[in-house]
């Protein structure tokens, strides 16, 4: 949407990574975090209206329209200012909203919190990097066996609900469509930078064609039916997570 773009500049023409400070918002999810980092949407992470979120989305990562609306739409919804069209980063940290528990490098949000920790869990991440296969990146069925191990890390009876479980698999699902390397691998350094730097990978480049809804819906069902696949072994074959 070319209009969209001339019609929402991003909040800032400089578009070198910084960090985020002690005073800014962020969120448990690092694609939106590098957003802010790099400043696509505001650095500071508060009041981002929905269409520089939309515009942000699509600039960076080369989402389809309608995948940026799936993906935005709930967030305001559930978790910012309906009025106001806005959010601030950190609303997306509100416990069991679109948050769940079993994050790939974020904690848990503690009993009785209303939010969830927003910054990267370091034994979360050096388990998840080192849950890479020897030989080659993060395969699809790589993201479904990391899931599978890391909702094993619940409490006993407790699981993801068929709504948060179905936003787990769509965000392994977008995180290999978006990264992998057009073999259908993930390198380690790319999810390091990305996760755990909430950085764009230098050696990155975001997909030639818009990601649709389909495509995304289509493998986040492949990841469905690979951690199916995968329960009774994955245990095995992975490195511990943090529990």
């Amino acid at each position: 949407m070319p209009w969209l773009s001339a019609l929402l500049p991003s909040p800032t023409t400089d578009h070198e990574w910084q960090p985020a400070r002690p005073e800014d918002k962020r969120s448990p999810c690092p694609a939106l975090n590098t957003l802010a980092n790099y400043g696509y949407i505001s650095r500071n992470g508060r009041n981002i209206k929905f269409w520089y979120m939309i515009h942000a989305l699509q600039a960076v990562y080369n989402l389809s329209l309608p995948l940026a609306l799936f993906l935005a739409i709930p967030g305001y919804l559930l978790c910012g200012s309906i009025l106001r069209m806005s959010l601030n980063l950190d609303d997306l940290a509100l416990h069991n909203r679109l948050e769940h528990d079993a994050s790939l490098v974020h904690d848990d949000a503690p009993a009785g919190s209303a939010r969830a920790p927003t910054n990267v869990d370091p034994a979360l991440l050096h388990s998840f990097l080192h849950a890479c296969p020897v030989g080659h990146g993060f395969r699809l069925e790589d993201y479904a066996k990391i899931r599978v191990v890391r909702e094993a890390t619940l409490p006993p009876g407790k699981s993801l609900d068929a709504f948060h479980a179905e936003v787990s698999r769509g965000e392994a699902a977008l995180s290999w469509l978006l990264m992998q390397d057009g073999k259908g691998e993930v390198s380690p350094e790319r999810m390091n930078q990305w996760y755990g730097e909430e950085k764009l990978p230098e050696d990155w480049k975001k997909p030639e064609r818009p990601l649709g809804l389909l495509t995304t819906r289509f493998t986040a069902a492949k990841v469905k039916n690979l951690m199916a696949s995968t329960k009774h072994t994955a245990a095995e074959d992975m490195l511990p997570i943090k529990r």
